[in-house]
């Protein structure tokens, strides 16, 4: 299979935090994940040494505002279907 570019191939994603004073509820910040079935948001704190893995074919993922700087190591693997 060829990467032409137009395709979205990341298939999972880590995310490492490292707030090591991160307070959710003074910093805000945390990941809000829908499961699946689109019914169920999940809250993730950044907090330090927290390590986050999802499908990113099928789990949506967006960030509440942060009112602290965050700081977070993030990679994304490859997949293909055959």
């Amino acid at each position: 299979m060829t990467n032409t570019g137009g395709e979205d191939r990341r298939k999972l994603c880590a995310v490492l935090y490292c707030n090591p004073a991160w307070a959710p509820a003074r910093d805000g910040g945390a990941e809000l994940l829908l499961d699946e079935a689109g019914q169920c948001w999940r809250s993730v704190a950044p907090a330090a040494d927290t390590l986050l893995l999802f499908r990113t074919d099928r789990v949506l993922r967006k960030v509440a505002p942060a009112r602290a700087d965050r700081c977070s190591l993030s990679i994304s693997f490859l997949g293909v279907y055959e």
